[in-house]
């Protein structure tokens, strides 16, 4: 995570303005699908950086098998395919958002508690 600092006051405050996440292709397809399909320019831009960053590389789809047909993306079930991708602060914030959203309007599904966990954290009183 690459950081910026805020002045001011007693001293300088860390800001992170780039996350460093590392996601399995499934995780990144789910975050994908979160990610806003309009909006003002400027949001636009970030998305389609993020979407780039998001969609497996030529090298990854050889290494795993990726195939898309349709929008639909399978790969081979052996292949390890974590890797880290890069989330700018406005965009991270954006995603954080949209989960916290799904949380409290009851949306989010059992496959996708992993990503939020990732994003928001742990939802408290989670061990029962």
């Amino acid at each position: 995570m690459s950081m910026g600092k805020l002045s001011g006051g007693v001293g300088e405050i860390p800001i992170p303005s780039k996350y460093s996440l590392e996601l399995t292709i499934a995780e990144r397809i789910y975050v994908l699908n979160l990610l806003p399909q309009e909006g003002e320019a400027l949001q636009m831009r970030r998305v389609e950086q993020l979407t780039k960053r998001l969609l497996p590389s030529e090298e990854e789809e050889a290494a795993w098998g990726v195939t898309n047909v349709n929008g639909a993306f399978t790969w081979s079930p052996e292949a390890k395919t974590e890797a880290v991708v890069e989330i700018g602060q406005s965009m991270w914030d954006k995603l954080v958002s949209i989960l916290t959203d799904r949380d409290k309007a009851g949306k989010l599904q059992l496959a996708h508690l992993g990503i939020y966990e990732k994003f928001v954290g742990i939802p408290p009183d989670a061990e029962e």
